[in-house]
């Protein structure tokens, strides 16, 4: 069996290669990270998971308005009327779930009203036609 033991060279020509990766691996850390793409995966994450949120609350609202639906039918014995009326009331609980889900948050997550001063798309953007500069709609009174 032939001898498996590393030579002296061997051995300082790795420590060598190990050393310039550890230096390479340190200058891009350093330079900032231009080529990192670490926030287009976190913004593809938060996306997956905010529409695997409102698919799932879309969902359990159905369920759950089929469920209470259904088993007040069983109990009053008024099928099939009372499971039609809760489902679509458990269509309309998950429409309304994901529309709140999709709402811009304001600070402190507060939920912001469209097209408010403080939401973003306000921000150095145009006015809507026919708003004045104090937001009192019908007088654009800038532009006197």
């Amino acid at each position: 069996m032939p001898d498996d033991k590393p030579e002296n060279g061997d051995i300082e020509a790795l420590k060598t290669r190990r050393e310039a990766l550890r230096q390479a691996l340190d200058s891009r850390r350093s330079a900032g990270g231009a080529a990192n793409p670490k926030p287009q995966a976190d913004a593809e994450g938060r996306a997956i998971g905010y529409g695997l949120r409102a698919a799932s609350e879309f969902a359990a609202a159905v369920l759950v308005g089929a469920a209470i639906g259904f088993g007040l039918d069983h109990v009053f014995g008024t099928r099939p009327w009372l499971s039609i009326v809760f489902f679509f009331l458990g269509v309309a609980s998950g429409v309304w779930n994901v529309i709140r889900i999709a709402m811009p948050k304001g600070p402190e997550g507060s939920v912001l009203p469209p097209l408010s001063r403080e939401s973003p798309a306000y921000k150095g953007g145009p006015r809507p036609a026919g708003e004045g500069a104090n937001g009192a709609p019908g007088r654009d009174d800038d532009e006197d």
